[in-house]
């Protein structure tokens, strides 16, 4: 498995890849701290997540897509078997 190095290098003049963590990391927490208030997770944070966290990894260094695609398939195939 690739790791991404969180250090200066991997975010300078890429903008874009920092705003997307930023917005899944907040996204995540938030759904934490609803799920365990409430014990329940919402769609309307749990479905744009998804979007998000799929789409954006296309774009993150390190990791050709196609992996990438199938790992989700496969990850929501089983989902869907459950």
């Amino acid at each position: 498995a690739t790791v991404l190095p969180l250090d200066v290098e991997t975010f300078y003049g890429s903008a874009a890849l920092w705003i997307w963590l930023q917005a899944f990391a907040y996204g995540m927490v938030a759904l934490a701290f609803i799920d365990l208030e409430h014990t329940f997770v919402p769609e309307e944070i749990t479905l744009p997540l998804i979007l998000v966290g799929v789409g954006g990894a296309f774009f993150l260094p390190g990791i050709e897509p196609l992996p990438r695609f199938f790992g989700a398939l496969a990850g929501g195939g089983f989902l869907l078997l459950v």
